[in-house]
């Protein structure tokens, strides 16, 4: 007898692959016509101010808005790409048209750029608009100033017209000159080449350019009219990049995470640069270093440490001065105390090679004793360093003090605030170690943050004094920061 095969068994594979068609078609719809799948997979980024720009500078992360890009890509579950724009108009086009979803952008648009179609997200940033001079011409002495030589800006839209637009009372209409594609730093370029009077520039993206550029300063801060605000644009027309955007902005752990973000890249900036530490620094790294980096770079190796940091360290310290003394009782290249050195079996603590081993053993040590206690990986440094100028239990201190203060006792934006009361006996009472020179803690992690960020950034841009540190390159350890 012959077996007939059910009906069924030829309608199921038919049916399979009618679906399979089906969803096949409707996925080429979505892409020609730029809607879900496009955004699903992947997410375009339009930068109007060469976002990116300063992230090659900076060791604490790939930068301020690259970061948060990424936290948002991360969350949605998205790949990143990035695009150009040198105009407002260019970028709208671009939203408009499906070939970006996302836009970041300093400033407002301009008034001749209709804002219909796009939505806006809050301002995360806010950037006061600074005039900055060459130190060879005269600073601003007068407003009347800016109608006398040309007024040069970097390739950022909103600042050709933005101080302007703002109704701050110039009495005459400035000679505008925009300084070619690159964005801060070849306006800076400009501006110390050609020893040009004027340009204009944000101080977000200018503090962290200024350290390598000491030629030009800042000689005014424009109102506060006339500020960046840097926000994100997006196509009202796509209602799941709406809604993806519109729910990473209103998270609630948004602002923690904002205020974290700022603090890692820009909280150790001092209000103006101290150019004459900045050119001690060059010489040090010139006339000092090149006896210390085979230790340095030992002790590096031996404790998991960016010989960078490290050497930010000893700069801080002692300035690479290895008689130095301090009126505590401090001495050497690490300035490490008796009871330290006995500690760490330190018998001469004048002696480079055992000073420079054992502070870095030492300030690895203080960075384990912060296992456990709910840091991220920085804030854990900060910590590390505090605990070395201060001591481990005032560092304690400091924590406890920001909690019952109603802070983040985790986060070293809250502590650094919180640390100085330490040297105030209504504060230093409460806590177990009492008295802390609290200043001295905080200005002394400051200082590290940003000697480390300025040897990174010699290196970065194959500045002069990179040639002395070249014997270090290559040797940051897996995993660094921890």
């Amino acid at each position: 007898m012959q077996n007939k095969k059910h009906p069924l068994s030829y309608e199921i594979p038919l049916i399979a692959v009618l679906v399979l068609v089906q969803i096949g078609l409707v996925l080429w719809y979505l892409h020609r016509t730029g809607q879900v799948f496009q955004f699903q997979t992947g997410v375009t980024i339009i930068s109007l101010d060469q976002s990116r720009e300063p992230g090659r500078l900076s060791p604490y992360g790939p930068g301020f808005e690259r970061e948060l890009v990424d936290s948002f890509a991360r969350e949605s579950d998205l790949a990143v790409r990035w695009n150009e724009a040198d105009t407002w108009q260019e970028a709208r086009e671009k939203l408009l048209n499906g070939s970006g979803d996302l836009l970041i952008a300093p400033g407002v648009p301009p008034i001749s750029w209709p804002i219909d179609g796009l939505a806006a997200g809050p301002v995360y940033l806010d950037s006061p608009s600074l005039l900055v001079h060459h130190t060879q011409r005269f600073g601003l002495r007068s407003i009347y100033d800016l109608c006398q030589v040309p007024l040069n800006v970097p390739a950022i839209p909103a600042l050709n017209s933005l101080v302007f637009d703002a109704e701050v009372e110039i009495p005459c209409r400035p000679e505008v000159v925009t300084r070619g594609g690159g964005g801060v730093q070849s306006l800076l370029e400009f501006m110390e080449a050609e020893e040009a009077r004027f340009a204009l520039v944000d101080k977000h993206r200018f503090q962290a350019w200024a350290p390598f550029y000491p030629e030009v300063r800042q000689t005014y801060t424009f109102p506060d009219q006339a500020s960046l605000g840097y926000r994100w644009y997006w196509a009202t027309d796509r209602p799941e990049v709406s809604q993806a955007l519109n729910a990473f902005w209103e998270r609630p752990e948004q602002a923690t995470v904002l205020a974290q973000l700022r603090e890692r890249y820009a909280g150790f900036f001092p209000a103006q640069p101290d150019y004459y530490e900045l050119r001690h620094l060059s010489k040090v790294l010139r006339n000092r270093l090149q006896r210390y980096l085979p230790t340095i770079r030992q002790a590096a190796e031996e404790n998991g440490l960016d010989p960078l940091w490290l050497v930010a360290m000893i700069y801080q310290e002692s300035h690479f001065d290895p008689q130095a003394t301090s009126h505590t009782g401090v001495r050497g290249l690490m300035q490490i105390t008796r009871n330290t050195a006995r500690e760490l079996g330190i018998d001469n603590r004048l002696d480079p090679e055992q000073s420079i081993l054992g502070g870095a053993r030492y300030v690895k040590y203080l960075w384990e004793r912060f296992e456990g206690q709910g840091l991220e990986a920085w804030d854990r440094w900060f910590m590390a360093l505090a605990a070395y100028n201060q001591g481990y239990n005032h560092a304690r201190d400091a924590m406890r003090l920001t909690e019952q203060l109603g802070k983040d006792p985790h986060f070293w934006g809250d502590i650094k605030s919180v640390f100085p009361l330490l040297s105030y006996s209504r504060y230093h009472s409460r806590v177990e170690a009492g008295y802390a020179r609290g200043f001295e803690a905080v200005d002394y992690v400051q200082s590290i943050r940003l000697y480390y960020y300025i040897l990174h950034g010699f290196v970065s841009l194959s500045r002069p004094e990179s040639e002395y540190l070249a014997p270090l390159l290559g040797l940051v350890p897996r995993g660094w920061p921890g």
